[in-house]
This record gives C-alpha cells, structure tokens and sequence, in this order.
C-alpha cells in the first residue's frame, strides 16, 4: 500500500488492491481513520483516533482532494 501523503505525523495511503468507493486511510500514532472522497470527503470508520485528529485528516483530505483523486485514479485506473 503506496503511502501517497505525509503531513503533520499523517500518512495518507492508498492500498493497492482495494476497492471503491475511492478512499484513504489515514494513520497516526497507530490509530487508523478511513475517509472515502468519491463526493465530499466523509469518514467511515476510525480505529483508535481521537476527534481532534480525525478533524485534522479529514482537513488534509478536503486540502488534496484533487492530488488524492488523481491518485486513486492512477493506482485502480
């Protein structure tokens, strides 16, 4: 799984075999949120984050979304 982002203590990664909707997974000191951003970023299901953190991924996703798209697309074609 390429991680396609690094910023603020958060990698953004695209698995490689994964399936749509299009989507990131965001870690962070271990802890996990899931953000689909086929539409308007939403999350999905965190594992272990706290709020504020999950605020903050959910920011970097809506920040790259096009760089995030543009790589979905070019990983899963």
């Amino acid at each position: 799984m390429p991680t396609v982002l690094t910023e603020r203590g958060f990698r953004l990664m695209i698995y490689t075999e994964d399936h749509p909707p299009a989507h990131v997974h965001v870690l962070r000191s271990g802890a996990t949120v899931i953000i689909e951003f086929d539409g308007p970023p939403t999350i999905r299901r965190s594992n272990g984050m706290r709020t504020r953190d999950i605020a903050i991924a959910k920011a970097l996703v809506e920040d790259n979304l096009d760089y995030l798209r543009d790589e979905w697309r070019r990983i899963h074609g």
